[in-house]
């Protein structure tokens, strides 16, 4: 039996690993996914995770520096 390969896609990150990954807080993170800008996935243990191509793909439409604050409101995790 072949072991499962994992995809990039299929990868989640932790909050603090989204934050490296975008150069910002784990804090701001949670505000963006919160304004929807990202997907929040939640674990059986209900921690939030994000996904990795999500992630990186928010960073390629808002290069660092792009303010994406404003709209949306509520707490996503």
């Amino acid at each position: 039996m072949a072991a499962k390969t994992v995809i990039a896609e299929d990868r989640l990150l932790t909050p603090a690993e989204a934050a490296r990954v975008c150069g910002v807080s784990y804090v701001t993170i949670r505000r963006w996914a919160a304004r929807g800008l990202m997907t929040v996935v939640r674990t059986p243990g209900g921690q939030c995770r994000y996904r990795e191509a999500e992630v990186r793909a928010l960073m390629k439409e808002f290069p660092a520096g792009t303010d994406v604050t404003g709209g949306g409101t509520g707490r996503a995790c």
